[in-house]
């Protein structure tokens, strides 16, 4: 099993039920319930728990001690959350409870499920490319994070593939969008939400464009950059072949307390080092 997490992987093995620290809960009257605690995981603050529930089970209504999730394993059954709603689950299923929130879960036919814990962990939607006609407004912001210039942001705006990811609340988190120019395929912007830097997901957003480039029949991909991006763009096998010279209005792009004038275009063959994972 695998984490959703951004730029890190928990693989979870169960091997045996008699593993230290199983045990039957029974609290806030659970019935058939098991429970083996995994440890904390290399995710931040993350703990995991494995669940069985047996046929006709229960974890008793109870409160979550912190952020919480439930991902179904295998089986069905029901969750119930704050509102007292029994709501379907069955396997790939993840429910989300808040701190503090009382919850419970049973089964008729017998379920597995990791619980997981922690206040830092950031579950996200699928990665979605957006169909034709599907509103951008949502990532404008995260665009002209990526592009302060206006006039430059323009020149792209509105068109080319753009590839989305959604925090599980809705809010949009990261933004990777290509288009035909005419020297080829260029990877026009990319961005994360700030709070989500550093987990790898715009390599991921880059590796990603990079497959879908190929599937259309690309060779190559290029990308623009200021000088701030050009080691993430080297450290993914992308060279620099040209200058563009005045890309920016004066004043509108400031790194370090320089003003940017210039983007250094870089350029990557196909596949992308890396990007077949």
């Amino acid at each position: 099993m695998e984490s959703n997490h951004p730029g890190a992987r928990l693989v979870v093995r169960v091997t045996a039920w008699d593993a230290a620290g199983a045990y039957d809960a029974s609290a806030f009257g659970s019935t058939g319930a098991t429970i083996a605690p995994m440890g904390s995981g290399p995710l931040t603050a993350l703990s995991v728990s494995y669940l069985r529930l047996e046929a006709g089970g229960r974890l008793g209504r109870h409160p979550a001690s912190g952020r919480q999730w439930l991902l179904v394993v295998s089986g069905t059954g029901e969750a119930i959350g704050a509102e007292g709603e029994p709501v379907s689950i069955a396997a790939g299923t993840l429910v989300a409870w808040s701190t503090g929130e009382m919850h419970e879960t049973r089964t008729e036919a017998g379920l597995t499920a990791l619980i997981l814990e922690g206040g830092d962990w950031q579950p996200l939607q699928p990665w979605h490319w957006l169909a034709e006609g599907e509103s951008r407004e949502p990532w404008e912001a995260l665009l002209c994070e990526a592009d302060e210039d206006a006039a430059h942001r323009a020149t792209y705006r509105g068109r080319g593939r753009l590839l989305v990811r959604r925090h599980e609340d809705g809010e949009p988190v990261v933004e990777a969008l290509w288009g035909e120019e005419p020297d080829g395929p260029e990877l026009l912007s990319v961005a994360v939400a700030e709070r989500l830097r550093g987990f790898g997901l715009g390599t991921e957003a880059v590796q990603r464009v990079a497959r879908d480039v190929a599937s259309r029949g690309g060779r190559t991909l290029a990308v623009a950059t200021t000088p701030d991006g050009l080691g993430f763009y080297l450290r993914l096998g992308f060279r620099p072949v040209g200058v563009r010279r005045d890309a920016f209005r004066a004043g509108t792009v400031v790194e370090r307390g320089v003003v940017i004038r210039d983007q250094v275009v870089l350029q990557a063959s196909l596949p992308l080092a890396g990007a077949d994972r």
